[in-house]
């Protein structure tokens, strides 16, 4: 379970999901904040750095790739399972 890790949560157009994201990074007392955001042709791009007890982790939003997180494999696997439970409430 070392090193670093991106895991696909779902649809970037899946407004539950984004709001999930939310609510399980706020829990985990992640700062975050938009880092770039760019449109290629038809394609939205949106990155955003958080800081969770000194560790970052990159949040990407992309049109037709879905909204992502990627960081250290631990920690990734952690948001997503909290980030599943919390959808599913």
């Amino acid at each position: 379970m070392f090193g670093t890790s991106t895991v696909l949560l779902g649809s970037e157009t899946d407004d539950k999901l984004f709001e999930a994201l939310k609510i399980v990074l706020a829990s985990f007392g992640a700062t975050v904040k938009e880092k770039n955001y760019n449109v290629v042709g038809s394609q939205e791009i949106s990155v955003w750095e958080a800081n969770i007890n000194s560790k970052k982790i990159k949040i990407y939003s992309e049109t037709y790739e879905g909204l992502s997180i990627k960081g250290s494999t631990e920690l990734v696997n952690k948001i997503q399972a909290k980030v599943a439970e919390q959808v599913a409430i």
